[in-house]
């Protein structure tokens, strides 16, 4: 579906236009599909990774960890909301001491950052034993901090 779909939105761009497609999936995996595609020999392609904003990244973290529940009545449940305002600013603020240029405030990032693998390690093993398993294989995680933008530029066709 999704291959058909951008298959037709690059064929109808006008040549010299762009198409902008965004996704979880990382270039090593997308850049594959992309490739297959019929119209890839009339494009070029870039990417960029993106940093989610805070509200995009709360809807990420319900729609990745809900327990069934739905996303009304996630947001009604104030301590759930609480604990994913909690997670988001501690994953702003790992990335802010990885930036640093203090060598202990860079450390402590990374220490920050391994407990946060582990922790979406376990979170991906027991989606894998759960029916989401194959989302988080096609669309990787929803708990990431980030997305990727493709461009496509739809290459002007030379004349003989």
């Amino acid at each position: 579906m999704v291959m058909k779909l951008t298959n037709e939105m690059i064929r109808v761009t006008k040549e010299g236009g762009h198409t902008v497609l965004i996704t979880h999936t990382a270039p090593e995996k997308r850049m594959s599909q992309f490739e297959s595609y019929k119209c890839y020999k009339e494009v070029t392609i870039s990417h960029k990774q993106l940093l989610l904003s805070n509200m995009a990244q709360l809807i990420n973290f319900m729609r990745s960890d809900n327990n069934g529940k739905s996303l009304k009545e996630l947001m009604e449940d104030k301590e759930y909301i609480m604990n994913a305002v909690r997670e988001i600013m501690l994953l702003r603020k790992e990335e802010e001491l990885l930036e640093s240029s203090d060598p202990k405030h860079k450390m402590i990032g990374m220490m920050l950052k391994a407990r946060r693998t582990k922790q979406e390690e376990q979170r991906k093993l027991k989606a894998n034993s759960s029916s989401d398993s194959k989302e988080v294989e096609e669309f990787g995680s929803l708990r990431q901090d980030h997305c990727y933008m493709y461009i496509f530029l739809r290459n002007l066709k030379t004349k003989y």
